[in-house]
């Protein structure tokens, strides 16, 4: 019996993952597209169907420099899912009535801290620095040692 190669079957689980974060995302927003819960559960599962769309991405590259573009990509998936979470869970607890404008902006304000932290390790070269290539392709090495 053959088996299966972790190239084999980690993409396609993540593929499978994919496939059922876009349609669960688009089942739910598909029944009121007005309702702020459907539109944010939406919002959120394409969040982690982009992240795991650049998941598979990066496990199939071959050079660098598509792992770190699939890296920078991958930012805009996971960057936005906790926010949606914490924007859908503020819908579903009733709370947006006491939501004012500033609130908002500290919802989502990790955001820009995310996205803008990796555009600076990307452009630094400090990503490129972390990167090593091993036996299950390119892994990101994170120093947390002082």
């Amino acid at each position: 019996m053959k088996q299966l190669a972790w190239t084999t079957w980690i993409p396609t689980l993540f593929y499978i993952i994919l496939l059922i974060y876009f349609y669960s995302g688009m089942r739910v927003y598909s029944k009121d597209t007005r309702d702020p819960v459907h539109k944010t559960y939406f919002y959120m599962s394409l969040g982690l169907a982009t992240w795991s769309l650049t998941a598979v991405l990066i496990s199939h590259t071959g050079t660098m420099e598509d792992t770190l573009l699939w890296m920078v990509v991958s930012v805009f998936g996971w960057g936005f899912v906790y926010p949606f979470l914490l924007s859908l869970l503020i819908h579903l607890t009733g709370y947006t009535s006491r939501m004012t404008k500033k609130k908002w902006i500290l919802v989502y304000g990790p955001v820009l801290i995310s996205v803008g932290t990796v555009l600076y390790s990307y452009l630094s070269g400090d990503m490129e620095k972390r990167l090593s290539y091993g036996a299950y392709g390119f892994t990101y090495a994170l120093d947390l040692e002082p």
